[in-house]
């Protein structure tokens, strides 16, 4: 029995696991809710369970307990779980938090051959596995996040994506679309060249005819015959591959089927999915359908922690870098729009770029930030995503010997940025010397002032004695002097947050 039944709450990454266990001959059903999930346990009996660690009604910090007890039917308490995590919860959960479970499988740092070899140990395939497996119909709204998920599971294949008698192909290589082909004449190379001026129509049909015989790519028969240099190759390939994933974020719907194979003719594109993902946006979907994607406008968002897909290979532009410094967990979806230096639609295409990759999130209250942009920005550093328990970690390798050992500290906004001040009037002596200086000589000057103010009646030209009224306005003053220069010069008695309190 080759039965599996998957649970698994992103609709995107749902769909490729489905697709790949039906491309190894699996029998596949899948559950969306608790409800679903109790009904297709009971009708299904499934030989193996894929459960995603926050599917709705799952405890995160247990999730196995639910479907060990029995309540969600008798085939679940023995059957095998592979327990996925899409949004890195388990990375710093217990041994004891995921006890019950068979397996454990997260993209975050396996990919899918990981993810079909932990199903192989659970549940072996069958011995004929089917080639071409029609999934599912794959609607427009989840395109983008789709391609996501398989750059997320660093996918090697070919996703083929069909739409009527159109049929589109991807050529996966470790998650990147690396090139693509299709069945449209206009897409065909020789079409792209003819319409990019790059050959003449004469130069194509002596390039056709020749293929016949000389069995060569037709990109090097081109080369051959002196139509074209490495250069130009090089960059009607990239043209032609990126033409042909835009056209796909037309599609309202397509048919899905993903085999094995590679790059043809060669690998010539490498785009990062984030921009394929944001210039599909721009190129396939209206204002309206990408206003319908986001979240109500009064939404805040928030930068991710621990999120699987991470911008460090991106190159921001100055304008994007503004509007990641924005998100903090405490603004707005409509004030983060208002600020942006762009119009109003490219910044929703942005927002929802970075709410598919999951780089931000969208919530209803307002959230804590968990990381802090203008760090990065201010370093030159690329990574914009990053764990904000960082400072907590102990330094790895060479670095163990650089820093020093951190107290623990109080992580509330206020805490921190309270003893942030104080750490910054214990780390400047300078600034203590100069308010020094300046209490000192202002009362100076009111203690003169005072001197000569005071006196009832000038003193005689032979008599040198201070009167007891001036003398007492001098010792005010230097009283006054001393107390108001110990706040300033006092740091030894001053109490640290991160220190416990006497």
């Amino acid at each position: 029995m080759s039965k599996v039944l998957v649970a698994q709450y992103h609709s995107e990454i749902r769909s490729l696991m489905v697709l790949l266990l039906r491309g190894q001959g699996y029998d596949v059903e899948v559950a969306r809710d608790l409800a679903e999930l109790r009904q297709q346990a009971l009708q299904y009996e499934p030989a193996l369970l894929v459960l995603d660690v926050v599917f709705p009604g799952i405890d995160p910090d247990n999730p196995v307990e639910l479907l060990r007890s029995g309540d969600m039917g008798p085939s679940l308490a023995e059957t095998p779980i592979l327990l996925t995590d899409v949004d890195g919860v388990l990375e710093n959960n217990r041994a004891a938090e995921t006890a019950g479970a068979n397996a454990v499988f997260s993209p975050r740092t396996g990919r899918s051959k990981t993810y079909l070899a932990e199903v192989h140990q659970l549940l072996p395939p069958p011995i004929s596995p089917e080639t071409y497996v029609y999934a599912w119909r794959l609607d427009k709204r989840e395109l983008p996040a789709f391609l996501f998920a398989c750059f997320l599971f660093e996918l090697n294949g070919i996703l083929t994506l069909r739409d009527k008698r159109v049929n589109k192909s991807l050529h996966f290589v470790d998650g990147w679309i690396r090139s693509a082909s299709s069945s449209v004449e206009s897409d065909w190379f020789g079409k792209i060249l003819l319409a990019h001026n790059l050959v003449t129509e004469q130069a194509l049909n002596e390039v056709e005819r020749a293929l016949q015989t000389s069995k060569r790519p037709i990109g090097q028969e081109f080369i051959a015959r002196g139509y074209l240099d490495g250069g130009k190759l090089q960059e009607a390939l990239y043209e032609q591959y990126t033409s042909i994933v835009m056209s796909i974020f037309e599609w309202e719907q397509a048919e899905i089927t993903f085999t094995d194979g590679h790059p043809n003719p060669e690998p010539h594109l490498r785009k990062h999915p984030f921009r394929l993902i944001l210039d599909g946006l721009e190129f396939g979907f209206s204002a309206m359908e990408i206003s319908k994607l986001l979240p109500p406008p009064l939404h805040y968002l928030a930068p991710t922690v621990g999120t699987a897909f991470r911008l460090s290979d991106v190159q921001l532009t100055p304008e994007e870098a503004k509007v990641l410094q924005a998100i903090n967990g405490r603004r707005r979806i409509d004030a983060v729009v208002s600020s942006s230096p762009w119009p109003e639609p490219a910044t929703r295409r942005f927002l929802l770029a970075l709410l598919l990759t999951r780089a931000v999130v969208a919530t209803d209250q307002p959230e804590e930030q968990p990381v802090r942009f203008s760090r990065d920005f201010e370093s030159g550093a690329k990574v914009l995503i990053e764990n904000s328990y960082l400072e907590e970690e102990q330094p790895r390798g060479d670095e163990a010997g650089d820093e020093e050992e951190k107290p623990a500290t109080d992580s509330t906004p206020l805490a921190l940025e309270v003893k942030a001040r104080m750490d910054a009037r214990r780390d400047t002596p300078l600034f203590r010397i100069l308010a020094v200086v300046l209490l000192a000589l202002l009362a100076a000057i009111v203690i003169f002032g005072a001197y000569f103010m005071c006196g009832t009646h000038s003193a005689p030209a032979n008599h040198s004695s201070v009167t007891p009224g001036q003398w007492k306005v001098v010792w005010a003053g230097i009283a006054s002097t001393v107390v108001l220069s110990l706040p300033v010069t006092r740091t030894r008695g001053t109490r640290r947050l991160d220190q416990p309190s006497a």
